[in-house]
């Protein structure tokens, strides 16, 4: 069994060089990608200024150990900062969604009346239009009188109505 015995000192320095690395680099790629800004939308200017400020308190607690200051370390309260950016930017994604949709329901409910509108308007036109027909198919053209057609439907209406009231009927040609 080979036990490493190495002491807490050099793993802290070295994590402190490693971090200090770790940041300048984030730095860099921030530094690079702030003309980049422009052309994103709010959701990723939320979480790049938050990184930001995070990665800016990490700093600020890096150079607070480092030196042993006697200042409180404020990475914790950047992280909340970060997560109220991000729970009011979920809250105004999901206010503007209720807009969209309210609004797009009351596009909705006007389409449906309009095409409710257009339906009684061409069975009006429908319905005219049969009776039109219904017309034409019950007189002649040429005469403008009743057509054999319209005799039947007359004589069975008068049978129809004389069965009902029992009466009798005569028919003479």
């Amino acid at each position: 069994v080979l036990i490493v015995v190495t002491e807490p000192l050099v793993f802290q320095q070295t994590f402190e060089y490693v971090f200090s690395l770790a940041m300048l680099l984030l730095l860099y790629i921030y530094g690079v990608s702030i003309p980049q800004l422009k052309k994103v939308n709010a959701v990723i200017a939320i979480h790049y200024i938050g990184t930001l400020v995070v990665l800016m308190t990490a700093i600020y607690d890096l150079i607070v150990v480092k030196f042993v200051l006697d200042r409180p370390l404020l990475v914790l309260y950047s992280i909340a900062v970060y997560v109220v950016l991000v729970s009011s930017l979920i809250c105004w994604q999901f206010a503007q969604r209720q807009k969209s949709e309210q609004l797009l329901k009351q596009e909705l409910l006007e389409l449906n009346v309009s095409l409710d509108m257009k339906i009684k308007e061409r069975t009006q036109q429908l319905e005219q239009a049969n009776e039109a027909l219904a017309k034409l198919a019950t007189i002649d053209a040429l005469t403008g009188i009743g057509n054999r057609y319209a005799f039947d439907e007359q004589l069975h209406k008068a049978f129809r109505g004389v069965r009902s009231q029992e009466n009798q009927l005569g028919l003479m040609l």
